[in-house]
């Protein structure tokens, strides 16, 4: 089930409107922007808003603690986080 890591420290689940796959407008709308992907270290696809850094979007602890092992140093997650199985992920077909 995918999940919506929000800022604020709230963790929802956030499954698609068809119930499969996650489209690209909902994923912007999950994270208030375009999307950028960060892959996790165990599959899964997170995705958050591209110019979260520049918007200055609160920092997100539990995103950042979720994919710390495979950001460069001092990196970090600002704003929401949606995180997705492949399987719901219509970004990764393409």
């Amino acid at each position: 089930m995918a999940q919506l890591y929000k800022a604020n420290g709230e963790i929802v689940d956030y499954p698609p409107a068809d119930g499969k796959k996650h489209t690209l407008e909902e994923m912007q709308a999950a994270v208030g922007g375009w999307i950028e992907g960060v892959p996790m270290p165990d599959g899964r696809q997170m995705y958050v808003n591209e110019d979260g850094i520049a918007l200055c979007l609160p920092y997100n602890n539990a995103a950042t603690a979720l994919v710390a092992e495979w950001l460069m140093p001092g990196d970090y997650i600002k704003g929401d986080a949606l995180v997705l199985t492949m399987e719901e992920d219509e970004e990764s077909e393409e």
